[in-house]
């Protein structure tokens, strides 16, 4: 193949279109190094992509700067997946230079089923680089030769559907294991048509920086929310203590009166005096019941002090 897309050849094109700056995200394993490097026109990648890795064509006499990052949610131990994807979001961020970028490239692969783990991808992404992401992106869809139907007729999966909306439409597919030039000429042209959309605006350092201050707010203003109802539930939890020991208390109380008013009712033998006696009982009763109370109270004490 002499001549792969105008790049090739002995005497290469010089650019006649501006430059565009395409980037590729998406999870471990669902074709998106193999994208990357069907736009380069190079062989099919082997290994897992660690780092942010560019490169820079010319398809058709345009610029084109690919960048491939490495793919989230990458079967690691648990203890080591929060860290595994700290390291990816952070090499996702080094997709974006000064000079920012056209198209984010969200790769889905057609074969499987729009699961947990992609919507967490695209929610990864959106919260990486902010509520305008899905403006300058588009839905790659990989392995189209793998699936039979029409590629529309895996809009129906759930979620999917909502995430080509936010993406205004924009979506292309590939067969990767077809080295077909013309798909790539056809993604760079709804590629072309989604920049004219935006009016030739695109994604920019001072964006991703305005990302990361949201997010850092929103983390902020989750853990105070987070504190905060944590401490009412202490408060809470204090309060239905203390109610519970004043019912405590209070039948304790109840209970000793009356048991001693009975007894002291049965001791007098049941004579008008021996009013006087119960009444004397009773009061042994509250006594002996607040002195229980003031007990428990203190064994609570010791165990908050403990």
């Amino acid at each position: 193949m002499s001549c792969f897309y105008k790049m090739d050849c002995e005497v290469p094109l010089m650019p006649t279109k501006p430059e565009i700056r395409i980037v590729l995200l998406g999870r471990y394993g669902k074709g998106k190094s193999s994208s990357a490097k069907t736009i380069q026109g190079q062989p099919e990648v082997i290994g897992p992509t660690e780092t942010c890795q560019e490169k820079t064509v010319v398809i058709d006499g345009q610029k084109v700067v690919v960048v491939d990052t490495p793919g989230l949610f990458r079967c690691v131990p648990d203890p080591e997946k929060e860290k595994e994807k700290e390291r990816v979001v952070t090499e996702m961020k080094k997709s974006i230079k000064h000079g920012g970028l056209h198209v984010f490239l969200i790769v889905i692969s057609s074969c499987d089923t729009f699961t947990k783990e992609e919507e967490d991808t695209v929610e990864i992404i959106c919260r990486t680089f902010g509520k305008t992401t899905l403006t300058f992106s588009m839905v790659l869809f990989t392995y189209r030769n793998e699936v039979r139907g029409k590629i529309e007729d895996r809009f129906k999966r759930k979620g999917l559907e909502n995430l080509i909306i936010q993406c205004r439409w924009n979506y292309h597919s590939f067969e990767n294991e077809v080295q077909d030039p013309k798909q790539v000429t056809d993604l760079l042209q709804k590629i072309n048509s989604m920049i004219e959309a935006n009016r030739g605006r695109c994604y920019t350092h001072e964006m991703l920086q305005d990302a990361e201050k949201a997010l850092e707010i929103k983390d902020n203003e989750k853990k105070e929310q987070e504190e905060k109802e944590e401490k009412e539930e202490k408060e809470n939890l204090k309060e239905n203590e203390t109610d519970s020991r004043r019912n405590f208390i209070r039948t304790t109380a109840f209970l000793g009166a009356g048991g001693g008013c009975l007894m002291g009712y049965l001791f007098g033998g049941g004579t008008v005096t021996s009013s006087t006696l119960a009444a004397a009982g009773g009061l042994v009763g509250v006594l002996l019941a607040g002195g229980s109370a003031r007990l428990m109270t203190v064994k609570n004490l010791c165990k908050c002090k403990t």
